[in-house]
């Protein structure tokens, strides 16, 4: 894969190792992330959409069977996982392919508390669990915290070298809100 932001093909040269050609393919998935040529994210977006349906299906179908409190905990078992992992990379894609997400998690949590007509802030207030969107900022807020305390050398060299490698728009986006939520989170401290 040839990572590009150009919306005309361009052509390469083939890339041999040990004299075997490799297939260029336009997306691939590594480590549970499906990633794309032009790292738009979409293709991750719905396959953790196809998750997270499977997970409401499961908790709607069985929910008449337990009480609240198991349902949340069926919720962090079943969907947080997968809103959770490796959130920094892929949630600063569009948000049109992140809304669908967030609606499916407030679906979920709304089977969860066996309610209908709850607003938005008042579900998240009473399952007392963050929105997608804020799950996002948290663990932004964690790796910039961790970066600035030096809590783990390892993890700061990956880091730098992340940013270095990969200035495409997706990191320059994920750096300045990174910077941005630890710099709020730092006023709000003061």
């Amino acid at each position: 894969m040839i990572f590009s932001n150009h919306k005309k093909e361009v052509s390469h040269p083939q890339l041999l190792i040990n004299g075997k050609e490799i297939t260029k393919v336009e997306s691939t998935k590594f480590l549970g992330i499906n990633i794309d040529k032009k790292l738009s994210w979409k293709q991750h977006t719905i396959s953790v959409g196809k998750k997270l349906s499977s997970a409401n299906f499961i908790i709607r179908h069985i929910r008449y069977k337990i009480n609240q409190a198991t349902a949340l905990k069926l919720y962090d078992t079943l969907a947080l996982p997968h809103l959770t992992y490796c959130n920094t990379v892929w949630e600063n894609c569009k948000k049109t392919h992140t809304m669908n997400i967030f609606r499916l998690q407030k679906r979920i949590l709304r089977v969860c508390c066996d309610v209908k007509h709850l607003s938005t802030e008042a579900l998240f207030d009473v399952t007392k669990k963050l929105p997608f969107y804020n799950i996002h900022k948290l663990q932004a807020a964690k790796t910039v915290h961790n970066f600035v305390h030096n809590l783990s050398t390892y993890f700061h060299l990956k880091l730098s070298i992340f940013l270095v490698n990969h200035q495409m728009y997706t990191a320059s986006i994920l750096g300045r809100l990174i910077i941005y939520v630890y710099l709020s989170i730092m006023v709000d401290l003061m």
